[in-house]
C-alpha cells in the first residue's frame, strides 16, 4: 500500500539532502546528526520561486482518499496518485503540518491552528522552513525518491486540526508545485530552471477518525492511528 511505503519514504525525504549511495539509495539515518535545533534552521532559498500558471502544469490525480500516516518526524497526510511517471513506481501527494517539535522538524515552534495559508509565502515555499508543506513524491521505490515537488503557489485551508491525534479537515486549492533538487542536509537549490511543474486544482482531506468506511487495511481508513480495519470496515 502506498501509505505504508510513503511513511518510510517521507521520513527519508527529510534526509534526501544528505546525498546518495553508489546504488542510488539514500543514506542510513544513523549517519545524520539530530542535534540541529530550530535556531539553526536554514533560511529560505535565494532561488526564484515565481510560480508558472496553473494551467501550464500537469494535474495530479489522486487515486485514493487522503489518510493520516504516523511518520516518525511529524504528522503527514498522504493520498496515492494515479501514475505520473514510471509505471513501475508509486506516486503520492503529501501534506505535512509542522510544529517544530517532531524528529528532524527543525523549524521554530509553531502552533497549527485553523485558517487559510498562502503556499507562495517565502516561508512556505521552501521545504526547510515550510509549516504547511504540500509536496508530491514521484517515482517512489522503497526508500528512493526520484522526484520531489513542492508547492510554490496556492492555498491550504485548515478548517480544524488536532496535531495530537492527527485529525485534520481542510482543502488545498490552486496549488502549483515545482520540482526541487536536494543539494545538502535540509538544503535545496530551489525550483529547477526550466523544470516541470505539477498542479493540484483542489484536494479536500478529512482525517478525523470516523468509523464505517470500507477498507482492506487500516491505511484505507482516514486515520490509521485511531482506526483499524476489521472485516472490511474501519472501526475504532
Amino acid at each position: 500500500m502506498i501509505a505504508g511505503r510513503i511513511a518510510v519514504a517521507s521520513s527519508l525525504l527529510a534526509l534526501a539532502g544528505c546525498g546518495s549511495g553508489d546504488d542510488g539509495s539514500l543514506p542510513d539515518a544513523s549517519g545524520v546528526s539530530d542535534a540541529q535545533g530550530a535556531s539553526d534552521a536554514p533560511g529560505p532559498s535565494d532561488a526564484s520561486t515565481e510560480a508558472p500558471p496553473l494551467s501550464s502544469c500537469e494535474t495530479l490525480q489522486p487515486s485514493a482518499n487522503p489518510t493520516w500516516v504516523d511518520s516518525f518526524f511529524g504528522v503527514a497526510i498522504y493520498t496515492a496518485l494515479k501514475n505520473t511517471g514510471d509505471p513501475s513506481y508509486e506516486d503520492a501527494v503529501g501534506i505535512r503540518l509542522r510544529t517544530g517539535y517532531g524528529y528532524l522538524d527543525n523549524i521554530p515552534p509553531y502552533d497549527q491552528v485553523p485558517g487559510t495559508f498562502d503556499l507562495g509565502d517565502p516561508l512556505e515555499n521552501d521545504y526547510r522552513t515550510c509549516r504547511h508543506c504540500v509536496f508530491a513524491l514521484v517515482d517512489v521505490s522503497g526508500d528512493h525518491i526520484q522526484h520531489l515537488y513542492l508547492a510554490v503557489a496556492g492555498t491550504l485551508t485548515l478548517t480544524s486540526v488536532n496535531i495530537d491525534t492527527g485529525e485534520a479537515v481542510g482543502t488545498v486549492s490552486s496549488a502549483v508545485l515545482q520540482e526541487i533538487e536536494a543539494t545538502g542536509y535540509y538544503e535545496w537549490a530551489g525550483p529547477m530552471a526550466g523544470g516541470p511543474c505539477r498542479s493540484i486544482p483542489q484536494l479536500a482531506f478529512d482525517t478525523r477518525a470516523v468509523p464505517g468506511g470500507k477498507c482492506v487495511t487500516a491505511e484505507d481508513c482516514p486515520n490509521a492511528q485511531l482506526l483499524s480495519c476489521e472485516a472490511g470496515t474501519c472501526v475504532k
